[in-house]
């Protein structure tokens, strides 16, 4: 059960990053720095949280 519960999780992130890549890939470029800028924050918070 919880090994499945840790795929949910990180399904549910792989799911995000292609959507925020995708709300990038649309966006203007000077939004672009900024967006991965907070991605790279977001995904560092996210990688310390599942592995609690």
């Amino acid at each position: 059960m919880h090994l499945q519960k840790k795929y949910i999780i990180l399904t549910l992130f792989l799911l995000m990053i292609v959507f925020t890549s995708f709300y990038i890939f649309i966006n203007k470029p000077k939004v672009n720095k900024y967006t991965k800028a907070k991605l790279v924050i977001i995904y560092t918070t996210d990688v310390n949280d599942v592995r609690v």
